[in-house]
């Protein structure tokens, strides 16, 4: 009976470790020494795929970055900007109450034979559950490394959404009027019962003001779903 127990412990923790890797990522920079250069890349990869124990393993590195790769070609990215945000939705914060999010640029392709060497320089475990609204680009920067103006929080559905207004125009500002009035019809309304039909309804409202308001030049949305 012990021994049956133990076993069934075993696989359970075994499943749960399988189920939680769904939603997480390693955000990974790279020093490739190549047959005429060294260059630093950057990739992403799913924490289903990639032991981070084994991150020192010339072998291993080069296995799991090729293994399902079509002819021996790894996608990987020549730069990479980050947004640090307060996870609280708060303007400002102190740094262990903030979080990044990353994004990749530039595409690029090495194939396995021009690699002599590679070294992780950097490995970041993050939710892979977190998306950013729009593309960055490095020229971003000179705005998102500002702190916001505005910051707000909420939730419908499996989804929470955190806006961070880094500029304000009169579009942005009549989107946001619509998205709070929206969210506190909502929060009235979740007080009573509604059918399917009128929550798809608001669903669909609140998911299309958020999906504008995210296309704004200086405007910046994290959506984090649970599944």
């Amino acid at each position: 009976m012990r021994t049956f127990l133990l076993t069934l412990l075993v696989i359970s923790l075994s499943n749960y470790s399988k189920a939680e890797c769904y939603y997480s990522a390693y955000e990974l920079k790279f020093e490739i020494e190549t047959n005429d250069k060294t260059i630093n890349c950057y990739a992403r990869m799913s924490a289903c795929d990639f032991d981070p124990d084994s991150l020192h393993n010339q072998d291993y590195l080069l296995a799991v970055l090729y293994e399902s790769a079509p002819q021996s070609n790894f996608s990987l990215f020549e730069s990479r900007i980050s947004y640090s945000y307060c996870i609280e939705s708060e303007i400002s914060c102190l740094e262990k109450q903030k979080d990044t999010i990353f994004q990749l640029l530039n595409k690029t392709t090495l194939s396995k034979p021009e690699i002599k060497s590679i070294t992780v320089v950097e490995c970041k475990r993050t939710s892979a559950m977190i998306h950013i609204s729009r593309a960055l680009d490095i020229s971003d920067a000179d705005w998102f490394s500002q702190k916001p103006i505005e910051a707000i929080n909420f939730g419908f559905g499996v989804c929470s959404n955190q806006i961070f207004i880094h500029g304000r125009n009169e579009t942005v500002d009549k989107i946001l009027s619509k998205i709070k009035a929206l969210k506190l019809k909502i929060n009235e309304l979740n007080e009573i019962e509604l059918s399917p039909d009128e929550e798809r309804k608001y669903y669909s409202q609140m998911e299309s003001l958020i999906n504008l308001i995210g296309s704004q030049e200086k405007v910046i949305v994290i959506t984090e779903c649970t599944d």
